[in-house]
C-alpha cells in the first residue's frame, strides 16, 4: 500500500543512508515528542536545511 504521509529521507553518506522518518512539519504538526517543529526542525533528532536532511546518526557523524 502506498502512503500519502510526507517522509524525510536521510541524505547522509552521499545520499545512500536508507533511514527515513515522518515529516511531521509537512503533515501540519507543531510539536512531536516534545520537540517544536519548524522548517529546519522537521522530525525529532533530525537536522534539516534547505537542501539536506540528516537522520540522528548521520547528524552526529556516526554513519560517516
Amino acid at each position: 500500500m502506498r502512503s500519502t504521509t510526507p517522509t524525510l529521507h536521510c541524505d547522509g553518506e552521499d545520499g545512500f543512508c536508507g533511514t527515513m522518518s515522518i515529516d511531521y512539519y509537512e503533515t501540519g504538526a507543531s510539536v512531536a515528542d516534545g520537540v517544536r517543529l519548524t522548517a529546519t526542525t522537521r522530525a525529532p533528532g533530525w537536522t534539516s536545511t534547505d537542501d539536506t536532511d540528516l537522520c540522528p546518526e548521520c547528524s552526529a557523524g556516526e554513519s560517516r
